[in-house]
């Protein structure tokens, strides 16, 4: 897929206007990782930041602060994936220059980073849906871009349509949260709210909320930011059911536990990969997740 225009061909006199657009890389230092990641600057330094719809707050590493010469003040430690608190810094409001545009991120906040994250020229997080007070993200992890798109909902489903044909929008209603969460279930079990988050490599859901299943410990479930290990196990071959569409989930993470706070599942990277999310700042319009066809 080539870059997104706005030439009145791709638009079809749908009144969407595409604000700027920009590359999706999952290249660090020679190798791959799970999570999509964009090229900013901030304060004209470079850094990739990493895409996490799971994430509530736009987050760089001290070790980017300190060299954009950001004020960091101390805050309320912050939770990681695993639960465990994680200090923290309030930098405040940090433009950051994205594709063509200058965005002003707001409540920025900063945490000692990964020991990867300086050798892999990675500066933090990024909350897609975040990013601009009023336009849809579109991440699209079959072409590796994202855009940032001003329309109304039956502007954009047409957009979307003309953009992918080849893919099967579902349309599923916001659940409350600044993470982007949705309703959904493990077959034979009852809905419960998950994550549709870019940042974690895997799908992984509570063992409360699936009583009866049992993973298999390997010893190999995670680590949080803080280095806390995220505990569970593994099940294979289990069933997804969002809206009317099913996914086989290949290896299914039962967590022992999850962070306060937080849904009773996510759906990851392994279940994300080749499809398109769009996502309003708002929390009231839909999610729209574009798939391969639906069986």
């Amino acid at each position: 897929m080539g870059p997104l225009t706005t030439s009145p061909s791709d638009l079809s006199g749908q009144n969407a206007r595409v604000l700027c657009e920009s590359a999706l890389t999952f290249e660090v230092s020679g190798q791959m990782i799970h999570c999509p990641m964009v090229s900013v600057k901030v304060r004209d330094i470079e850094t990739k930041l990493i895409l996490d719809t799971g994430a509530t707050d736009h987050v760089f590493t001290m070790e980017l602060a300190a060299e954009a010469h950001l004020e960091a003040i101390p805050t309320d430690p912050g939770t990681d994936h695993a639960g465990a608190p994680v200090p923290s810094w309030s930098l405040g409001e940090v433009p950051i220059e994205f594709g063509s545009l200058t965005l002003p991120l707001h409540s920025v906040v900063a945490i000692d980073g990964p020991p990867p994250f300086t050798g892999w020229g990675i500066g933090g997080f990024l909350s897609p849906q975040r990013l601009h007070r009023s336009a849809w993200v579109v991440i699209d992890l079959v072409g590796h871009r994202i855009a940032l798109i001003e329309c109304s909902d039956p502007s954009l489903e047409r957009w979307l349509t003309d953009r992918f044909p080849d893919l099967q929008p579902i349309v599923l209603g916001r659940q409350k949260g600044e993470a982007v969460r949705i309703l959904t279930s493990i077959e034979p079990y009852r809905d419960v709210v998950a994550m549709l988050n870019t940042g974690s490599p895997q799908t992984e859901f509570a063992n409360s909320a699936l009583p009866g299943l049992q993973g298999i410990r390997d010893g190999d479930s995670g680590l949080g930011l803080s280095g806390t290990k995220v505990t569970g196990g593994q099940i294979k071959n289990q069933m997804l059911q969002v809206a009317d569409a099913r996914f086989e989930i290949p290896t299914l993470l039962l967590r022992d536990e999850m962070p306060p706070e937080h849904p009773d599942g996510q759906i990851g990277m392994d279940l994300l990969h080749g499809t398109v999310l769009a996502i309003s700042p708002d929390e009231t319009r839909p999610v729209y997740w574009l798939v391969q066809a639906i069986p």
